[in-house]
């Protein structure tokens, strides 16, 4: 069994990209993953994503009746009823939940949030930033939220 998060996005040069991470069940953990990371060449449609990860995961015989959720965000080409990827891929991993992308949410309400708030909010993310781009300084962080159960 394995999820999957797909996220298209198109960067300052006009290039379009796709994200997929998998989640995972391997041996007693859940491992998490980047599965692709591809350009799309033609069209951003629901149809020419599905395309291209269909493509990958027949060549790397990845079963879709294993696939059980969907995360991504509310893009019509992600989420459209007919046209979709989400439900292109449901077509063929009919058992398959989706959910939307809880980062993307986040995002959206943070556009509307007071000064003050989003002040902390950023303040946050440096420090985030900060750790996270150390790894002497990440793997201390690490312990210390291990040791405060956190």
């Amino acid at each position: 069994m394995f999820a999957i998060q797909l996220d298209e996005s198109t960067d300052v040069a006009g290039l379009s990209i796709l994200l997929i991470f998998v989640r995972y069940i391997f041996e007693t953990s859940i491992e998490e993953d980047l599965l692709l990371c591809t350009p799309l060449d033609t069209n951003t449609t629901g149809e020419e994503i599905f395309k291209v990860i269909d493509s990958y995961m027949n060549k790397h015989q990845v079963d879709w009746v294993k696939c059980i959720d969907i995360c991504s965000d509310g893009a019509a080409a992600m989420v459209g009823k007919i046209k979709g990827t989400v439900t292109r891929i449901k077509n063929v991993a009919p058992k398959c939940h989706s959910s939307h992308c809880v980062l993307h949410r986040h995002a959206l309400v943070s556009k509307k949030m007071p000064l003050e708030l989003k002040q902390v909010l950023n303040e946050a993310v440096c420090i985030v930033n900060y750790i996270k781009s150390r790894p002497f300084q990440s793997r201390i962080f690490k312990k210390v939220c291990e040791e405060m159960g956190s």
